[in-house]
Parts: C-alpha cells; structure tokens; sequence
C-alpha cells in the first residue's frame, strides 16, 4: 500500500464566512504602497494642532516647542495646558500639565539654568519646555490643542500614535495605491478572521495584544489549520 503524505497548507482566505457587515471608508497611504490581505488597521483619530503661550504673552520668554502625538493612548481632543504653578529662583519653575477635562496629568520642575530644557511625555502628547533669558513666573502659560479628524484608516502601526497603534479591523484583499493619499476600499466591521493570516505591515509578529484589540472590536482571529493532501504515493 502507498504512503500517504500529508502537508499542512492554508491557501484561504484571511475571512472565515462571508455573511459580515462592512461599509465603505477611506485607507490612507503615506506613500505608494500595497497592503496585503490581512493587514491589520487602525483608525487615525485625532492630530496635534498649535501651541499658544497665554493672552497677553508670559512673563518668562521661555518657548514649548515639539508638540506632538505619544504612542500609547489616543489624546483627548481640545487644550492641554502646561501651566507655571512655582517660579524658580533664578530660572526653571515647576509646572503642571492638565488634559482638556481639567484632570491633573503630570507635574514637571525645569532645571535651573538659561537654557534648560524639560520634554513631557504623557497621555498621548509630548512636548519640549525650553527655559530662555526671562525666568517663569507663577501663571505663565501654554496651551496645546489637539483636533479631531476624519477617522480614516491606517496599517496599524504597534508604535503609532493618534490610535494607529490600536487594532481595529482587518484588511480582507489587497490594495494597493501609487501615491501618497487616501483609497476608497470596504472596512470589515464584525467577523471571523484566520489568525495565521494576519500581518503587521511593519514586519512585527502579531501577538496577544492585537488579538485582544480585535477582539474588542468585534473581529475574532481564529487559528484554523487547514489539510490538503499534497502527495499521494
């Protein structure tokens, strides 16, 4: 009697079913680029606007500059305000850092030297305090807006930031886009995905938190392992 050889494969798929509610969206692509079925996405949710020192200007001459989004949380969207609570003796002072809810979110002292710098980093925003000629004063103030936006799609990216670092779908074909901008494609909304299908588009693994996020949003990655017979002798 022959030997039956039997060899794993999976050539289906990243969908298990096909009865799933999707709708219709935009990808964003940073550059020409394809995304293969079974990139997992995320959601861009919100953007760093401007900086603003207080009405009327601060006593101290000191800048906040490098605004940006932290990897981690999605910021809240509206001012965030880095605000003089103890002036230095001859330069630095201890701030605090509020989210647009009023809540407390860090307390930071700038060294004590022209020129001192101090970079924040929390709840989803970071930024740079510079200490300059003028010292701080009690009061002195900036504000750091961050605004909503459309909420279209990205690779999910485990180190983004403004939600691209939190799973939220699946891509279930390829698309593909030779320029820098966004593409009309179908969102998976609910469903069963193969797990040994999914992909990260920067190369990481794909691991338990990104199961877990998936899951959060209604797509559940199942490990199915398919058998074709490959060789029969």
């Amino acid at each position: 009697m022959p030997n039956l050889t039997i060899t794993q494969e999976n050539n289906a798929g990243v969908m298990i079913g096909d009865n799933y509610p999707f709708e219709d969206s935009l990808l964003t692509f940073a550059a020409e680029d394809t995304f293969v079925e079974g990139t997992i996405l995320a959601k861009s949710k919100v953007a760093a606007g401007a900086v603003a020192p207080k009405g009327g200007g601060n006593t101290g001459d000191g800048t906040c500059t490098e605004f940006a989004l932290a990897s981690g949380k999605v910021a809240k969207v509206g001012s965030y305000k880095a605000l003089c609570t103890v002036a230095g003796i001859t330069h630095g002072g201890t701030f605090e850092v509020t989210d647009p809810n009023g809540a407390l979110i860090g307390t930071f002292v700038m060294p004590n030297t022209a020129g001192g710098v101090y970079v924040f980093e929390g709840d989803g925003i970071t930024f740079k305090l510079t200490d300059a000629g003028t010292n701080f004063a009690i009061g002195d103030l900036f504000t750091l807006a961050v605004t909503a936006i459309a909420g279209k799609y990205v690779p999910y990216l485990p180190t983004g930031t403004g939600g691209a670092e939190f799973p939220v779908s699946v891509l279930t074909y390829e698309c593909y886009k030779s320029a820098i901008g966004d593409l009309a494609f179908r969102v998976m909304l609910k469903g069963d995905v193969r797990k040994e299908k999914l992909v990260i588009d920067s190369g990481a693994a794909v691991g338990a938190f990104e199961i877990e996020e998936l899951r959060k949003n209604n797509i559940y990655a199942i490990s199915v392992n398919e058998l074709n017979i490959a060789d029969n002798q």
